[in-house]
């Protein structure tokens, strides 16, 4: 199994050292090529690279490419469904290294990883960063909905500044609109005087001729109530 591999070490089918932080990882490149199509035109082409049997790659992390190199080979039991098992583990440590060599399988595959996660305000900044657009669409989702206090104990301030002022007038949009429906909804409930007020639509026409007779709703009262229950749900959008 993958995992077995000791990548730290020169091994049956390595052919390429990564020299990462002063340390060697020893890998594929075949496989880096079936993967990627930079390491494709860098092992192809005329560049450096092509017939080197050391690379450096500065800026990189060590950590970083060992679980790259992990992710990357063969075989295919590290395949768990559609995700690899080990992304759980290193999805932050992947995504850099993926973008940058254009792994769009894997990118794709990182992305799926962190949607089955709780969306969250730091979920969309790494959407956000990575053009990940499905995670990006699923944390602003939920950014809508949740409270601003919430938010501002997730990193909401790390957010653009220009994002985060139309994220803020489109909340307090949604929630005057939902204070007015509430306040329809609780003139309905209470039966107050005036006969004649801000809810009066919602009423069927049975309802309303109770109401202006204060008496009781009858077999209309249904009606009525999955018309409230419609408004309800429109606000616990």
């Amino acid at each position: 199994m993958t995992q077995d591999i000791d990548f730290t070490k020169p091994w049956e089918y390595s052919d390429i050292k990564l020299k990462v932080e002063n340390k060697l990882v020893y890998a594929n490149k075949l496989i880096f090529c079936m993967w990627s199509p930079v390491f494709r035109a860098m092992f192809s082409k005329n560049f450096k690279e092509k017939d080197a049997e050391e690379i450096e790659l500065p800026g990189k992390f060590y950590d970083a490419i060992l679980q790259f190199c992990k992710v990357v080979h063969p075989p295919c039991s590290e395949i768990n469904g559609s995700v690899y098992i080990n992304i759980k583990e290193n999805v932050h440590l992947l995504l850099p290294l993926v973008q940058e060599y254009q792994m769009d399988n894997l990118i794709e595959r990182c992305e799926q990883y962190l949607l089955s996660e709780s969306a969250s305000v730091q979920n969309y900044i790494i959407g956000e960063k990575f053009n990940l657009n499905r995670l990006k669409e699923s944390c602003l989702g939920y950014m809508k909905r949740c409270p601003t206090s919430r938010l501002l104990k997730e990193g909401f301030n790390e957010l653009d500044e220009d994002f985060k002022v139309n994220l803020l007038i489109e909340k307090c949009e949604k929630y005057e609109k939902n204070t007015e429906s509430l306040r329809e909804i609780r003139m309905v409930i209470e039966r107050k005087k005036p006969t004649t007020f801000p809810g009066m639509e919602i009423l069927c026409d049975e309802c309303k001729n109770h109401r202006e007779n204060q008496v009781d709703c009858g077999i209309c009262l249904k009606n009525c109530c999955k018309k409230l229950a419609d408004i309800l749900k429109i606000i616990d959008r």
